[in-house]
């Protein structure tokens, strides 16, 4: 099974997790014939090559015009169940769209069965959810762990009007999640991928991993840092005491990372404030 370690590091949206998992190597023609049924025959998935600020990445773009539609969660499980994917791809597949319709409804004082999904029940945002958690299938499943998250700043404007980055549904989403912001970077963790998150990974705790693969996927935007959302294949390593000393050490000091007895769960609230600091004197994770 092994695990994947997920950087946010420009943030997370669904295209940037199709494409991060189909640069691992991931087939794409298995990946396709998973996902097009959900298109009912229309629109297009384009799977191109690109350059993000010198990092070579995956870019995932699905077309489909359909107008402005506004599925219940039970039109869009409806949509998934046709389909004859795995089905643990169906199930963490409603599950997300589920806890997005439970954000929403905690933010509009509703119940989750009477939330309108404007731009994520849209066939795009469809397939970006489904189509990452049919990738993750494909990559064996493994156990997902993310880093703190950078979630933009500012306002963004959507179907309700301006609101504020992160957008209220994400940021209730990544409720526990280590998160930061690097200034007014406009909206860089969506909803979709912040569902997505909340569905398939815990925050990673501070311990050591062997890394095997590694894939990256485009978003669509031009940020200070590569708009890429970086994907990490492998294993946990095994690090004996006498690494424990090291943890803070400098790179270039060569230090080795040891397995850190505290999950990030139990630190959430305060992690991401720390974490540019423990970047700068070398942790590594």
């Amino acid at each position: 099974m092994g695990i994947a370690k997920i950087d946010c590091f420009a943030g997370a949206s669904g295209d940037m997790f199709l494409g991060a998992w189909l640069d691992l190597g991931i087939s794409e023609d298995v990946w396709l014939k998973g996902v097009r049924p959900l298109m009912s025959g229309e629109g297009e998935i384009e799977i191109v090559r690109t350059i993000k600020q010198e990092i070579s990445a995956m870019r995932v773009l699905v077309r489909h015009e359909e107008g402005h539609v506004h599925r219940h969660l039970a039109d869009v499980e409806s949509i998934i169940d046709g389909t004859d994917l795995p089905g643990v791809v169906r199930q963490k597949s409603k599950e997300a769209f589920f806890q997005l319709a439970v954000a929403e409804a905690s933010i509009h004082g509703t119940s989750p069965e009477s939330i309108h999904f404007h731009e994520v029940g849209a066939i795009d945002a469809i397939v970006d959810i489904v189509g990452t958690m049919w990738a993750w299938h494909l990559a064996g499943e493994p156990d997902c762990y993310v880093s703190p998250i950078e979630v933009g700043g500012g306002s963004a404007l959507c179907a309700h009007g301006r609101v504020p980055v992160p957008a209220p549904a994400a940021l209730a989403l990544l409720k526990g999640m280590p998160i930061y912001s690097s200034g007014l970077w406009g909206e860089t963790t969506t909803p979709t991928g912040a569902a997505i998150i909340r569905v398939l990974a815990k925050p990673m705790p501070l311990r050591s991993m062997r890394v095997e693969s590694i894939g990256y996927g485009a978003g669509t935007k031009d940020l200070p840092v590569a708009n890429v959302l970086r994907i990490s294949l492998g294993e946990w390593a095994d690090v004996g005491p006498s690494d424990t000393h090291a943890l803070r050490l400098p790179r270039a000091h060569g230090g080795h990372v040891h397995h850190h007895d505290h999950d990030w769960h139990e630190h959430s609230e305060n992690r991401s404030e720390h974490y540019p600091l423990h970047v700068e004197e070398g942790l590594v994770t």
